[in-house]
Formats: structure tokens, sequence, C-alpha cells
């Protein structure tokens, strides 16, 4: 295995016809979303609208006019200046011989040399202030997939447990404060969510829900509405408790199997983290104070400081959408995911 991992990261071949098929087959892939549903899209516009000239805003997987203009010479180049020994990480989670395996994995990559280029920096975005409004044009979408977000929260925020206490009592489980008002009450939506993206510097801290289209505004001011009784009312006693019994619950499953194990080894070595990152993790969740959790709602931010993005027919939904701040328009046809 560690042979032909080796094979095929230091001797690529690269060809021409492989090239042009993957890069159709991803061209392709981002059409079919939007011409089906745009549910999976909701959060790479909602990430390019709040990071827009940012590089967070660009889509890992490209869009339909930077994948065009992408040539076989410069993944080449990429791989040449930014592939090399000294940036592999390789983490082997199983039942072996570490030292027998220490040797092996140093002769497949032993040689590989230094990559010729710098990796590049990024700067902190600032938070948003006030409201900024994105509508994406579906004509005829019986359905409108929304999103509010902001900046929120890095890799190794010293707050990152009691974040994840507010993440999961706000919109990180079924039984979460959005997902109560917009599905088991209101019945405005399937599923409602709230997601933390942590990456070096702060990521996108992001409401989402989808609604019928008659219904866009009801559910986009109930959502809107949740947000700011997180912020008036904070969480009780009982709901931190609860939080914390849940986040207790999930964590072990996340670090059950060899792969799973391995990933989070490439993750640590990657950002830099101690042991402690994870052995450590349950006793800052049980040890989380109210005070810090209700510091920690500020991840979350106020409503009048929002990125909105929506998806659906602009000619039913554009004068609720107007209500919300500056509005600005693009059509889901557009080959970029911002305008």
């Amino acid at each position: 295995m560690l042979s032909l991992l080796a094979d095929a990261l230091l001797r690529p071949k690269m060809e021409q016809a492989e090239f042009d098929k993957l890069r159709k087959r991803a061209i392709d892939g981002i059409a079919n979303a939007k011409d089906s549903d745009p549910r999976q899209l909701i959060g790479t516009y909602a990430g390019a609208w709040l990071f827009r000239g940012h590089p967070y805003g660009r889509a890992t997987g490209g869009d339909e006019t930077s994948l065009a203009t992408i040539t076989l010479a410069d993944l080449q180049a990429f791989r040449q200046q930014q592939m090399g020994g000294d940036r592999l990480v390789i983490a082997i989670a199983g039942d072996f011989d570490a030292s027998a395996m220490a040797a092996q994995v140093k002769q497949a990559f032993g040689g590989w040399g230094k990559a010729a280029g710098t990796l590049p920096q990024v700067e902190a975005k600032p938070r948003e202030l006030g409201r900024r409004v994105l509508l994406v044009d579906k004509p005829g979408a019986t359905q409108t997939y929304f999103a509010l977000a902001n900046i929120g929260s890095r890799h190794g925020d010293p707050a990152e447990a009691a974040q994840d206490l507010v993440h999961t009592a706000f919109g990180g489980r079924f039984t979460s404060m959005l997902n109560t008002e917009l599905r088991i009450k209101s019945g405005l939506s399937y599923g409602a969510s709230a997601q933390l993206q942590r990456p070096r510097q702060p990521g996108a801290s992001q409401i989402g829900s989808f609604t019928k289209t008659e219904s866009t505004k009801a559910a986009i001011d109930l959502a809107i509405a949740t947000l700011d009784r997180l912020h008036r009312d904070g969480l009780d006693a009982a709901t931190i408790d609860s939080a914390k019994r849940y986040v207790a619950g999930q964590f072990a499953p996340g670090l059950e199997t060899a792969p799973q194990l391995a990933a989070r080894l490439v993750e640590m070595q990657l950002y830099g983290d101690s042991r402690d990152a994870v052995d450590g993790y349950l006793g800052r969740i049980a040890a989380a104070t109210p005070a810090q959790v209700a510091d920690a709602r500020a991840v979350f931010p106020a409503s009048a400081d929002l990125a909105i993005v929506a998806i659906g027919d602009a000619a039913k939904i554009r004068a609720a959408l107007q209500g919300y701040g500056p509005l600005t328009e693009m059509k889901l046809t557009d080959p970029r995911f911002s305008p």
C-alpha cells in the first residue's frame, strides 16, 4: 500500500485525458446541483458572500468559471510549488509493528524533496457590521434555501468548549432551539441548524434552513427571532447540562475507527495541537461554567450584523428579502458563487 501511495504522490502521470475528464466531471457536478436540489450549495454561496474578496470565499472545489480556466500545466506547477516531503503528513492507525512501519515510510517517502514555494498566508477577516443580502434567483423554485452568517471562531479558540455547548443547544442537534422552532413547533421547515467552521483564521458562524416559497419571510423572521432569544435569554442550567451530556455522548464515536484516528492525528499535526486537544476536551466541556457559556453566545452574531443569502424564485421573494438589508441579485445559472 505504501509503495502504491508513494508512486502516486512522487511519480504521478497527470495525463491530459484524465485531467480533462476530471475537470468536466467537476463542472458537471456543480451544474447538476444547481439544476436539481441547491440545498448542498447554499453553504458555498453563503461562504462566498460572507468572505467576498477573501481567500476563504473561494470554494475549495472551484466554480464553473475557475474550473474552466485551470489547465494541466497549472496543476503541475502547483505540485512543484506546494507539494513536497517537508509538507507531507502521514498518519497510520492499526495493528502493526511501529518500528517496521516507520522504516517502510522512510523508504517510500524519504527521498521526496522540499516544496519549492512558500505557503500562502491568510489574514483574518473582520466581522460583518450591519446586514447585506444576496438573492440567487432560481425561477420556478418551490422552496427557498437561506443562510444567515457572520465571522465566528477559529481553530484553537480558548472558548471552544463553551462555544460547542452553545452551538449544540442553539442549532447542533434535533432538539436544538432552531430546529424546535422552525420544524417541530411551526412546521415551516423540515430542518434548521447552525454550523461553526474553525479554520486557522476565524471562519463562518452560520444558520441554515429551507422553506416553502410562500413562507420565506415567516421562516427567516423566526430564525432571526430565535437568534435574538439566544442573546436575550441565554441558556438555562438544564439546557447547558443536557448539551454537556450530548457532546460527551457524540465525542467517543468520532474516534472509534482507524480512519477516524488517523484523520484526527493529521489534523493535530497540521495545527500543532498537543494531545490535550483530544484528551482534555471532555474535561473542558464538563468544566464550562454558566458565565463562560453566556460569553460564548457571541460566537453567533447579533441579528443586526448578518450576511444573508437566499436561493429561490426572485420574483416571489424579492420584496421580502429587501426588508432585511441592501439587496444584491444574481442568477443561479451564473458560473460563479458570488456576484
